[in-house]
């Protein structure tokens, strides 16, 4: 394509270049003045003196990464405010008078990441400024505050150049409140002497109580007379006594009467109930004498000759076996003094200090006994354990004080676990927890599970009402929590914000 050849073309409108065209040479669209789109192919290297010269309809072109040299006033047109370079900096060369001499004023945009290299390379072009062009990554989330099942959650939608990584935008956003997920609270059925509770719900997630449980009256005792049973000659009787038909409790309980045994007279007969003795003899009459007498006899009885031989056999060995001596005392046990302590070989271990276990739990021990005045924290192989009372309490979750260094810990089941931080709940408020240890020194904006809150020292004091910043920016805060629905105008400390969605800017 020569020189020239569209020059004053004033009823050009819109050209398309082949795709083998390398160079367009002086003139080629001089004075053409309704040109408004040209479609540039990525096989052109350059772009001559005066190509787009006088071209006032055309505001904005686009140059292929191709492009090599831009020459002497090329794009000088009044109406022509924006060229996009796609080349890197190193490859192309621009004529510092390629927008003229005129006292207009155009925008090259280049590459974000070679914005400061070419104002370094074209520190003389006139009438030009450059401007760096990004190119939009994926949006992410930030700020993300998680829905609850009665407060809607929130987040920034950020979009950042993909190259550069400089944030291009910036969006507030909102997620819908989950809602309860309602769960059944089982009712408990009155007793005698409990009372009763009907059935309610609860949310699985948040534990709100949505449906409260009403008490039952107890039932009370629903009495029935047990009646006197009479002791026989033959069967044991009872006294009378009354006990509750519903739960079988006795208000008074039968006692056991002996029975009456027989009275028997010389007949055998019992006086009492009349029954006949089974063991009854009746007595029978004595025999008469005989007359005959008894002749003696004339027999000896001589003596016997033997002796009696002296007996060999020795005395029997006594079978008692001697006493087992008592078993000593070892481990964790109730001494002879009614102490528990730490037995070795039946020898307090008085040097041990520190947590010790039996069957029944861990115990600090001073000294060798169990210290049972003792609250605070105390150390074994595991780690730091909550010790109330002298005993490891496995039920605390919450934060409590070392006495001996005044620091407050979080635990959990009686375990201070070192990975605990946000805001949690004592007998005192709500405090700001950093790995598992109360931080007094915090004064910013925090999040737990209800939300993000305001601290001062430490502590959430529920009166703070303003403007506060923490890592993510600056948020309006009342009463010490954020508040994601505030939008408008406030004003705090002299300054003016525009609030949304909670986050603020100055106005």
């Amino acid at each position: 394509m020569g020189q020239s050849i569209f020059y004053n073309c004033s009823k050009l409108t819109n050209v398309k270049l082949p795709s083998d065209i390398t160079e367009l040479k002086k003139n080629i669209f001089n004075l053409c003045s309704n040109l408004e789109v040209i479609e540039l192919p990525n096989s052109l290297a350059i772009i001559g003196d005066d190509v787009f010269i006088n071209c006032d309809s055309l505001k904005s072109i686009t140059l292929p990464a191709s492009v090599t040299s831009i020459g002497w006033t090329a794009f000088a047109s009044k109406n022509l405010k924006d060229v996009f370079i796609n080349s890197d900096v190193e490859s192309i060369t621009i004529d510092k008078y390629a927008y003229g001499m005129n006292s207009y004023s155009c925008t090259f945009h280049v590459k974000c990441n070679q914005l400061d290299a070419f104002k370094d390379k074209n520190p003389d072009i006139l009438n030009v400024e450059f401007e760096a062009t990004h190119m939009n990554a994926d949006p992410v989330k930030e700020n993300e505050v998680s829905a609850t099942c009665t407060e809607e959650g929130s987040y920034d939608e950020v979009v950042y150049c993909s190259v550069c990584k400089t944030e291009l935008s910036r969006e507030p956003k909102t997620t819908e409140a989950l809602g309860h997920v309602e769960e059944t609270v089982p009712g408990k059925e009155p007793t005698c002497t409990e009372k009763g509770l009907t059935e309610g719900t609860t949310c699985s997630r948040c534990h709100v109580t949505l449906k409260e449980q009403e008490e039952i009256p107890a039932l009370g005792h629903d009495w029935e007379v047990i009646p006197e049973v009479i002791s026989t000659c033959t069967e044991k009787g009872s006294t009378a006594g009354a006990r509750c038909t519903r739960c079988g409790e006795y208000l008074i309980e039968p006692k056991e009467v002996p029975m009456i045994y027989h009275d028997y007279d010389e007949q055998g007969i019992c006086k009492v109930c009349g029954q006949k003795d089974p063991n009854y003899v009746e007595p029978t009459k004595p025999e008469e004498p005989t007359t005959q007498k008894e002749e003696p006899t004339t027999q000896k009885e001589e003596p016997t000759t033997q002796k009696e031989e002296p007996t060999t056999q020795k005395q029997e060995e006594p079978t008692t076996k001697p006493a087992t001596p008592a078993k000593k005392l070892n481990g964790l046990v109730k001494g002879p003094d009614g102490k528990w302590a730490l037995y070795k070989e039946d020898s307090v271990q008085k040097s041990f200090t520190g947590l010790a276990k039996n069957e029944n739990g861990w115990y600090y021990l001073k000294n060798g006994y169990v210290d049972w005045n003792y609250t605070g924290f105390a150390k074994n192989e595991k780690g730091w354990w909550r010790v109330k009372d002298g005993r490891v309490d496995f039920s605390a979750n919450s934060i409590y004080k070392q006495p001996s260094n005044g620091v407050w810990y979080k635990t959990t089941n009686g375990f201070v676990t070192w990975g605990e931080t946000g805001v949690f709940k004592n007998v005192n408020g709500w405090w700001r927890v950093e790995n598992s240890r109360v931080n007094f020194q915090a004064n910013g904006i925090y999040k737990n599970e209800n939300g993000w809150w305001k601290t001062t020292g430490g502590k959430v004091h529920f009166n703070e009402t303003g403007v506060f910043s923490n890592e993510n920016g600056k948020w309006y805060v009342k009463n010490s929590k954020v508040d994601f629905s505030k939008n408008g105008k406030v004003t705090f400390e002299g300054k003016a914000y525009t609030v949304t969605n909670g986050y603020a800017k100055l106005s």
